[in-house]
């Protein structure tokens, strides 16, 4: 995660109300702190904000039918159609929302009692469980498909990849790489071996990497990209660029804009995979 907040996230929506939104299609965006739903086109959809809420980030449930957003600093669970909107925690500068494959469980970055650490939560809120235990920041974590593992990044110096076993203590950096690369971002492939991210070598951003799940086979797919995520057949790529939506192949081939316009975009994510 950069070190300003995430603009969010993207997700699959259908017209009908409570509907299943995974085989749509469509990419969720935020635009300023306003959540849209887009084409892979480019073409507006909806708007989800929540009225009188200011979005910070986002995620779309496995089966579709729910968003885990963090807004008005607290985490926030609503229908995909923008309806039954209720509050999942309690603290204090909480953010970056991810659901576990089964939709029981969501993982989200909260700064209570000190740095931001990654932390999970049940859905319908209740206790919590913290995940990452270092002494400085640790925010946006990615939830593997399988359901064994939650992906994050540390500041350690810069931020670095994480990777930390479901119910277990400690995590470990993937990459290894120490020095001005910083890695953020995370994104899991449908298999649960291999992360895209986000990498820069200091403040200049190098674009968006594939590596694999025990940090080998480091692979830059698109130059200038941030914050990538995968369409729900794993076949294409959206990112962002230039603070506007872009969309290629799996590989980063054929890039091409999909939105323009004055608002900066962020976060898309396109989907159960």
């Amino acid at each position: 995660m950069r070190p300003a907040p995430l603009l969010l996230v993207a997700l699959v929506v259908v017209a009908s109300a409570g509907a299943s939104a995974r085989s749509s299609g469509d990419i969720l965006l935020l635009r300023g702190q306003h959540l849209w739903v887009v084409t892979p086109a480019g073409s507006d959809v909806r708007e989800l904000t929540p009225p009188g809420f200011e979005v910070e980030s986002a995620a779309l449930s496995r089966d579709g039918r729910r968003v885990a957003i963090g807004a008005n600093r607290h985490i926030w669970v609503m229908n995909a159609d923008g309806t039954n909107l209720r509050q999942v925690t309690k603290g204090n500068s909480e953010g970056t929302p991810a659901w576990s494959p089964d939709g029981k469980r969501i993982a989200f970055s909260s700064a209570r009692g000190g740095p931001e650490q990654v932390w999970v939560v049940a859905a319908t809120g209740g206790p919590l469980r913290r995940v990452s235990r270092r002494i400085t920041s640790c925010v946006s974590p990615a939830w593997s498909p399988n359901g064994r593992w939650i992906a994050y990044s540390c500041t350690l110096g810069f931020p670095k990849l994480m990777v930390a076993r479901v119910g277990g203590h400690t995590d470990r950096v993937v990459n290894g790489r120490a020095g001005l690369i910083a890695e953020e971002d995370a994104e899991w492939t449908s298999d649960s071996k291999t992360l895209l991210f986000t990498r820069s070598r200091g403040v200049h951003l190098q674009g968006v990497y594939s590596v694999s799940r025990a940090g080998r086979g480091l692979r830059r797919l698109v130059s200038g990209g941030s914050e990538p995520t995968l369409s729900p057949d794993g076949r294409r790529l959206a990112f962002i660029r230039d603070q506007h939506l872009w969309i290629a192949r799996r590989d980063g081939a054929g890039a091409r804009a999909v939105t323009g316009g004055e608002v900066a975009e962020a976060g898309p994510d396109w989907g159960s995979r």
